[in-house]
């Protein structure tokens, strides 16, 4: 075999493997999350026909709240501090800091469940699968920065004592 075709064959295997190795990187999720970021579809309050939301005791001042109806004038408030719903590329570490869950139901049909978590003084963070997180609203009516997660948590605190009239 001559020199040429040697350095051919080298040549057209470092490309089979090169395009073997990105097309392997580009297919990865962490890379497809990185290129078109999973989207918070969460409806708007008039398309909800039904909330649950319960709230988990916790260090942050919050008692245990069993899973309740949200009435409908809560539903904005609630849907407030979930919004705008931007991906987290690398949450925060979770487990000790949930705060509690969230249940809708819209005029489609549709289910959402998602669980909340504090993140410290950052908007609330959720998930509706556990892989995906999400960060919520971090301003109040002012357009100053809170602790989103302890105001939603306060929020569904609220609905609850409102439920119970």
């Amino acid at each position: 075999m001559t020199w040429q075709r040697r350095l051919l064959l080298v040549v057209g295997l470092s490309a089979l493997l090169l395009a073997g190795l990105t097309y392997s990187v580009i297919r990865t999720p962490r890379f497809q999350k990185w290129y078109r970021p999973p989207v918070a579809q969460l409806p708007n309050a008039d398309e909800v026909t039904e909330m649950r939301a319960s709230l988990l005791a916790s260090e942050l001042g919050f008692a245990s709240i069993p899973e309740f109806v949200v009435h409908r004038e809560h539903v904005p408030v609630i849907l407030r501090w979930l919004q705008p719903g931007e991906y987290v590329p690398d949450p925060p570490i979770f487990p000790q800091n949930e705060l509690g869950t969230i249940w809708i139901k819209t005029t489609t049909g549709r289910e959402l469940h998602l669980r909340f978590y504090w993140a410290g003084k950052n908007p609330a963070v959720y998930t509706f699968d556990g892989i995906d997180h999400f960060w919520g609203n971090a301003e109040d009516e002012q357009g100053h920065w809170v602790d989103g997660g302890i105001r939603l948590g306060k929020a569904i605190r609220t609905a609850s004592e409102s439920s119970k009239r």
